[in-house]
């Protein structure tokens, strides 16, 4: 770790090797969000099923030792087949654009073109509009059937 530097994604890399050195089998890649830090043996994962703080403790001292704030994806405490640990990137702020991009003005005509009427379509009767009429003339009396 020390010849990591501050970089968080170096320091993932020294971390996962001194993992695997002691058991862990863990590796560390850099993704379009930052980087992961991956787990792929858990020496402590029989202890750790019964008693998830172990994980979360772990969590916290990764955390430490990359030098940022990281979050706990899977564990396979929890059953997941790999323990998997977000490491964010450094946050890059967006381009602007100067000056700001204006919408032009639109005139009247093109608002006219753009509100046709639309023509209105024809309802289908549904199985529940049906079971409604079907009800609707059984309530009716004698004299109103006759009618129509």
């Amino acid at each position: 770790m020390e010849g990591a530097g501050d970089d968080p994604l170096a320091r993932a890399e020294a971390l996962a090797t001194a993992l695997t050195a002691e058991g862990y089998a863990a590796s560390a890649t850099a993704i379009a969000s930052g980087g992961q830090l991956c787990q792929h043996h858990c020496p402590v994962a029989h202890v750790a099923a019964e008693f998830p703080q172990l994980c979360e403790a772990e969590t916290a001292v990764i955390s430490r030792l990359v030098g940022t704030h990281v979050q706990r994806l899977a564990t396979i405490a929890n059953g997941d087949g790999v323990c998997t640990t977000h490491i964010p990137g450094p946050l890059t702020a967006l381009p602007r654009s100067y000056p700001p991009r204006s919408k032009p003005p639109r005139s009247a005509t093109s608002r006219a073109t753009q509100a046709r009427p639309t023509a209105a379509r024809p309802t289908v009767p549904t199985a529940t509009t049906a079971t409604a009429t079907t009800q609707a003339r059984t309530t009716l009396p004698d004299t109103a059937r006759t009618r129509r």
